[in-house]
């Protein structure tokens, strides 16, 4: 068996006002190139055998993992390219830190970023991108299948924001608190993300916002599902790459890595929540992260009091608030919830924020090498947590040892039956989502809940938009209303 370690990093931001931009491939290649130079050794490069490559969402490429590698004329014997998910940086790692200690690879390339930024620069007629026509991809390694159903689809849910705001409405209510004293509540954590970012010279926003900046609709910072402003939510329209070199202490002291290179990553683990959310008993918890963050800690031989920085993905609020419940943090943590500055703040290149996190979280160990870190991560909807602790010690127990088929099986056997399409009668509302056009009018109102019958359903709130403002701020969470599906409009409805 083989010890992985972390030996080459490298993060890249490019200029917002660059007259000549690079291409997301391009930005992808100068974190690899930086990242293997980072390592040392010149044969690092043509001794990669795997490379894990994060999709470019921003401009599909017919096979982006083989046009990086003839670009970094590297020849893997594997290349892996899944469909768009955040948490895939940190399942990465533990993947890769698996097949280092099974002797399945030697040396493993992680690699991802984007353009959305001078992609829209581009398209307005600014500057010039040299990109290939838009293709699908050839192949995506564990198939494509979006986070939501067809049926949550039907109800404006396929974008994201929709069901975290109900998640949000739901962990509002159980909290006690106002409207008002909630959204300064998530506004305070939010501002702490800022603070981050505005000393963070790697982030795409350096502008410290206060709450009340981050939670008040202004022209520039709109309402997209109330409560969520955009300052409240991910920043995609960035440019970034990140890249890492993983290999084993034997390769590394074969090749003359220098010792304080090495980073460990000493525990991790990856589990799932029942895939789509109108199949969960509950809206406001993550089995899969109250089990997973314990199991990463075990592995490394340390308890939650032992770590010394956290990277807590901060794609929504109410994902903050739902990780630091499952891990068992508070909101004001004086250790702080991210070391980015998160992903309203420092970016969200998609599906790669979290290599960014990794990345600077192995910075902090180099230059305090006593520092433990904790980056949890984050794919689908709620759906897949993914964690690591980094430090510069090997793991107390082998990476694959441990066997987590049974706590999955347990997690996913709570699954409820499909919603019922077609509902009537008694209707008890458990969240709902108000949703804001562009001009900052309300446009929407879906809500979720269960039937007498012990079966959840969606529908949408009958009332015009005057209605709709007034509904938001109500406490509606418990109400029990009379539910009817309309025939013309193939939707369930509810009259408040």
């Amino acid at each position: 068996m083989k010890t992985p370690i972390i030996v080459g990093i490298s993060q890249f931001k490019q200029a917002k006002d660059v007259p000549d931009p690079d291409t997301p491939i391009e930005l992808i290649e100068r974190a690899c190139r930086s990242a293997l130079l980072d390592a040392g050794p010149k044969e690092l490069a043509s001794s990669t055998d795997t490379l894990y490559m994060t999709h470019t969402a921003g401009w599909p490429y017919r096979n982006a993992p083989a046009r990086l590698c003839e670009l970094l004329d590297i020849k893997p014997a594997r290349t892996i390219y899944p469909f768009i998910g955040g948490h895939y940086p940190q399942k990465f790692i533990n993947m890769g830190a698996k097949e280092i200690t099974r002797g399945e690879s030697d040396v493993i390339l992680f690699a991802g970023g984007e353009a959305e930024y001078a992609i829209r620069r581009a398209a307005k007629g600014l500057v010039k991108l040299q990109l290939p026509p838009k293709e699908e991809p050839e192949k995506y390694d564990g198939g494509r299948k979006i986070s939501t159903s067809d049926f949550e689809n039907a109800y404006n849910l396929l974008f994201p924001i929709g069901l975290y705001v109900f998640f949000e409405t739901l962990l509002k209510e159980i909290s006690g608190r106002s409207w008002r004293e909630h959204n300064k509540y998530i506004g305070t954590i939010l501002e702490r993300y800022s603070r981050v970012s505005s000393k963070n010279n790697n982030a795409w926003t350096q502008t410290p916002y206060s709450c009340e900046e981050i939670i008040t609709p202004a022209n520039n910072n709109r309402y997209l599902c109330y409560p969520y402003t955009l300052r409240m939510t991910a920043n995609r329209m960035v440019d970034m790459s990140a890249a890492i070199v993983m290999t084993s202490t034997e390769t590394a002291m074969k090749l003359g890595i220098q010792r304080d290179k090495w980073i460990y990553p000493m525990g991790g683990a990856d589990l799932e929540n029942i895939y789509y959310a109108t199949q969960r008993p509950e809206l406001h918890t993550s089995p899969a992260a109250y089990y997973g963050s314990p199991l990463a800690l075990q592995q490394a031989g340390l308890s939650l009091d032992e770590i010394d920085i956290f990277d807590i993905y901060s794609c929504f609020p109410s994902m903050v608030q739902i990780f630091l419940n499952e891990i068992g943090l508070k909101m004001d943590e004086p250790r702080g919830l991210t070391i980015t500055g998160g992903l309203p703040f420092f970016g969200a290149p998609i599906s790669n924020y979290s290599m960014h996190a990794i990345v600077t979280a192995v910075e902090m160990i180099r230059e305090k090498p006593s520092t433990k870190a904790l980056v949890a991560a984050l794919g689908g909807i709620n759906t897949t947590p993914s964690f690591c602790i980094y430090g510069n010690e090997p793991p107390d127990r082998l990476w694959g040892e441990r066997d987590d088929s049974g706590i999955q099986e347990e997690i996913l056997s709570a699954t409820l039956p499909e919603p019922v399409k077609r509902a009537s009668g008694n209707f008890r509302i458990d969240a709902y989502a108000i949703h804001y056009d562009r001009i900052g009018n309300p446009e929407l109102g879906t809500v979720t809940g269960m039937l007498d019958s012990g079966s959840r359903t969606l529908a949408h709130i009958d009332a015009d938009p005057d209605e709709l403002e007034n509904v938001k701020d109500k406490n509606i969470i418990g109400q029990n209303v009379e539910v009817k599906f309309n025939p013309d409009k193939a939707k369930n409805f509810i009259k408040l």
